[in-house]
């Protein structure tokens, strides 16, 4: 059985402490000023959120890149699994704190006055909780053991469903965000917010894999399946 390499490891914690460190920096000068005390958890909470959902899209991005430029990404394939590995624990680690404080004095928003889920409210935590579905499946049929009972053909179709999970995830906070993205005056100290970061990396994602499928390489780089 196939192992991760340990440079393939070391590459990919190292871009996600990047990733991690982005989001931080953005959400504290956009807060610039205010009590740390009253915001680190907010930044911390966010900035988890978002480096989970980046480094999942960013697992479906090596393999467009390999199909576009074969002599330069295809010897970092092997990224894509531990990219999606770590965005994972990012995005359970999200949903862990996300249980602790999820009740109407951290989340007003999504609660009505009765303390029940409002409308957005169920919409998000129903994208939220199916995205979250989607990828655990994912990292089972990621196991060796499961793989190899698996076609080819349908464990391709399950890692790809991914991709959904990543739509969900985005509606999980735009049904709240969105039009905080389009508003400047939102855009606290001139900084964009990090949902809007996250969703236009995401975008670009899903570009990339168009612009590769059309003219990149015709034969598609195989996914580290047993690995």
């Amino acid at each position: 059985m196939a192992q991760f390499s340990t440079s393939e490891w070391r590459t990919a914690i190292r871009v996600t402490a990047v990733v991690f460190v982005i989001f931080l920096l953005q959400h504290y000068f956009r807060r610039f000023g205010m009590p740390i005390e009253t915001v680190y958890f907010t930044i911390l909470f966010d900035s988890i959120a978002l480096t989970g959902l980046v480094m999942i899209a960013m697992s479906y991005l090596m393999g467009p890149l390999a199909r576009l430029w074969p002599e330069r990404w295809t010897k970092h394939l092997g990224l894509r699994k531990s990219f999606g590995l770590i965005g994972l624990a990012f995005v359970a680690l999200h949903v862990i704190l996300a249980l602790t404080v999820l009740n109407p004095a951290y989340y007003p928003k999504i609660f009505i006055e009765i303390g029940k889920l409002s409308q957005l409210g169920e919409i998000s935590m129903l994208a939220g909780a199916a995205a979250l579905i989607i990828l655990l499946i994912i990292s089972v049929t990621s196991l060796p053991s499961v793989a190899g009972n698996m076609s080819e053909r349908g464990w391709s179709i399950v890692q790809k469903t991914g991709l959904i999970a990543v739509i969900l995830s985005i509606l999980h906070f735009a049904v709240f965000k969105w039009r905080g993205w389009l508003d400047l005056g939102h855009w606290n100290n001139n900084i964009p917010p990090g949902t809007l970061v996250a969703t236009a990396f995401v975008l670009l994602v899903f570009l990339t894999r168009l612009v590769a499928r059309i003219y990149g390489n015709s034969k598609p780089q195989p996914l580290p399946r047993k690995q």
